[in-house]
């Protein structure tokens, strides 16, 4: 999606993305009128979502916050849509306690989660009023986090939080399908808190007064697949990258900041089910190149079949560093409003 950040061939589709524009901006209006119906549930909900297409960094921001409140000593529930899974309707990803199903049931980003956030409650359904009253009984946790909610707004959230990359906020700023956008910029207004991600660039957005998240990501180790742990130090070695990001770009980068030499650099699709023909074309490009090691991140390795002998293949765990945590704290205090 590369060329969603160039104005041409986007200007081909400036009809489409007009229509387009008029349906989000009807099904708008006709939620703000009440037309559209909003069911509220008795727990806090924090919405984490976005505008466009492609990564925005909303999985991170999610992992972050089911921590944050966790350590608070919440109970969380982290509730998705499971884009990409094979299976349909309620899905019990984790309990909180251990994870029950697989990446192609539950989704990659909602298995990841549930990886990441091991306390937490995590459930995938498409229709997430269901799944909310669904953990409600079940799990009845302190709160709700809802993945990828801003456009989904048929359950009621307390916050609404919208992640943006700081460097490329709109793309070629046009709607679906000339550019990214999944609404028009000024949709922004609903959003309580903005939270920019790669934040080495200054934020190419308006000036607003809505309080601000700023997050940059640091690697912390290299994990190979027995789960022993090195210095993401790759000074001087030669690589092969690979990865299924809707901003691969990124994940290039990371390798470059880390000092690794790339010899190949392998995209697929954003959520892609990797296949044993997939291993064998890395391994046959490791075999004809210098390269010491396959890597790729934590979102795709969790995709991957049983790697058997290859011990050369490793992913990068990186994590989030907030640099706004007033903002953070507040979304705290707004919570503890909400829960009286």
């Amino acid at each position: 999606m590369r060329y969603f950040n160039k104005k041409w061939p986007g200007f081909l589709f400036l009809p489409l993305a007009l229509l387009y524009g008029a349906i989000i901006f009807i099904r708008n209006i006709f939620y703000e009128l009440s037309v559209f119906k909003t069911h509220q549930i008795d727990r806090p909900v924090i919405s984490v979502g976005n505008v466009t297409v492609g990564g925005s960094g909303k999985t991170p921001a999610v992992q972050f916050l089911a921590r944050y409140f966790i350590d608070k000593g919440k109970s969380v529930c982290i509730l998705s849509r499971g884009y990409g899974r094979s299976s349909k309707g309620t899905v019990v990803v984790s309990d909180g306690r251990q994870i029950t199903c697989s990446p192609d049931t539950a989704g990659d980003e909602p298995y990841l989660l549930a990886r990441l956030c091991p306390s937490a409650c995590v459930i995938v359904d498409e229709n997430r009023i269901r799944a909310a009253q669904f953990a409600r009984n079940r799990f009845n946790p302190d709160i709700f986090l809802l993945d990828d909610g801003f456009q989904h707004r048929k359950l009621g959230r307390d916050i609404d939080i919208v992640a943006l990359r700081a460097d490329q906020p709109y793309g070629n700023g046009f709607l679906l399908p000339a550019g990214p956008l999944r609404e028009p910029k000024f949709s922004l207004r609903r959003a309580d808190i903005l939270w920019f991600n790669h934040t080495g660039h200054s934020p190419k957005v308006p000036l607003t007064n809505k309080p601000t998240v700023h997050v940059t990501y640091r690697v912390t180790n290299l994990i190979d697949k027995i789960g022993k742990t090195y210095p993401p130090n790759l000074t001087g070695k030669s690589v092969i990258g690979f990865c299924g990001l809707g901003t691969p770009e990124s994940f290039r980068h990371t390798l470059d900041q880390l000092g690794a030499t790339i010899s190949d650099f392998v995209t697929f699709k954003d959520h892609h089910q990797y296949t044993n023909k997939d291993i064998e074309d890395l391994e046959t490009l490791l075999r004809k190149s210098d390269a010491e090691l396959i890597l790729t991140t934590e979102k795709d390795w969790v995709k991957l079949p049983e790697l058997k002998n290859l011990d050369h293949w490793c992913y990068l765990r990186i994590t989030v560093e907030i640099l706004d945590m007033d903002t953070i704290d507040l979304i705290e205090k707004n919570i503890k409003s909400v829960s009286k």
